[in-house]
């Protein structure tokens, strides 16, 4: 029986290193904890808890950047919707005028 080679000079470094971490994350995932603690949720105290919070909102300030990458604003985009709706708010005017918003809610 010859033991099993593998050949891992054309495996780059880069992929190596990759699989180390794998490996070793593997390992740490399944080793036993040293010793039961209990949940963090109830030892946390007000300042982690603000601080937590503040974390939290400022991930969710810059999500909102990540919704208007949709390029709606296109040349091609405005002008369809010109041709589309165009007229129809043109013919409004009259009723925004007069104060009758009754009827651009119904149009």
């Amino acid at each position: 029986l010859t033991p099993l080679s593998i050949n891992t000079s054309n495996i780059p470094p880069n992929m190596k290193l990759a699989i180390a971490t794998i490996l070793i994350g593997t390992a740490a995932a399944f080793a036993p904890s040293p010793e039961a603690r209990a949940p963090t949720s109830l030892n946390m105290d007000r300042r982690a808890a603000a601080g937590q919070i503040a974390t939290g909102a400022a991930v969710l300030a810059g999500l909102p950047q990540l919704a208007l990458a949709d390029g709606a604003r296109s040349a091609a985009t405005v002008s369809r919707a010109k041709g589309i709706y165009g007229q129809r708010i043109a013919n409004l005017e009259s009723a925004v005028n007069s104060g009758d918003f009754g009827a651009v809610a119904a149009e």
